[in-house]
């Protein structure tokens, strides 16, 4: 990767191996801390959605949601920290739906 790299820029290459290309870099494209932040607690809630949607359907186990409830906990957060759950129980309520 680094010769062709080097191949088309015909310079030569900033980077010592395909691993400094792409994992060691990762941390100089995050310019946000506090949008990753939240994108983080984003897919933790919506993951804890997932689980509790496969407990329901018995495609999973009350262990695997009790993992996910664990760094909910420890981060103090809810479902309501997704922004469309009180929508979403509202219309659920109105149409009689659980």
């Amino acid at each position: 990767m680094k010769r062709i790299l080097e191949r088309f820029t015909e310079d030569k290459s900033p980077y010592a191996s395909p691993t400094d290309m792409g994992v060691n870099r990762v941390g100089f494209s995050i310019v946000d801390n506090d949008v990753l932040r939240f994108a983080a607690k984003q897919e933790i809630v919506r993951k804890y959605f997932r689980y509790k949607c496969g407990y329901a359907t018995r495609l999973t186990d009350k262990k695997t949601v009790e993992k996910i409830e664990l760094p909910m906990g420890n981060m103090n957060l809810t479902r309501y920290d997704r922004s469309v759950v009180e929508a979403a129980e509202k219309r659920a309520e109105l149409e009689g739906q659980p």
